[in-house]
């Protein structure tokens, strides 16, 4: 999985990350670089932060509809929009919480309900900086 992946510093794999042979986007890569320079405040906000309460709610009715009749093109492209979202930031908070590992932060146990696993944040990392 892309977050397994991200528990890695970006220095220790010679500035890219392979996800079973193929690497993170250009700007995938340069966001969790950009992570690695962020104060300790800043990287916790970025761990614990969430999505928008209005984008998990269309998602899941998205994925709702689409099981039981399927999607229209554009809503199709509008669910791969969230997923990839989602993708990206389970990746950043994965690295994240990594950093303030590696930087002598306890990290607690993650949240283990279903609905929490896949959305946590859709905050541009340049809110942070």
């Amino acid at each position: 999985m892309v977050a397994q992946q991200a528990a890695r510093p970006i220095s220790d794999t010679g500035g890219s990350r392979a996800m079973e042979g193929k690497s993170l986007p250009p700007e995938v890569e340069a966001e969790l670089r950009a992570l690695e320079v962020l104060n300790d405040d800043v990287l916790w906000a970025v761990a614990r932060s969430r999505i928008s309460l209005t984008k998990q709610r269309r998602w899941r009715r998205l994925l709702e509809k689409s099981k039981q009749r399927g999607l229209t093109e554009s809503e199709q492209q509008e669910l791969e929009r969230l997923m990839a979202d989602g993708d990206r930031l389970t990746v950043c908070k994965a690295q994240a919480y990594l950093l303030l590992q590696e930087r002598g932060h306890r990290i607690p146990e993650l949240d283990k309900s279903p609905s929490s696993a896949y959305y946590g944040l859709c905050v541009p990392l340049s809110q942070f900086s």
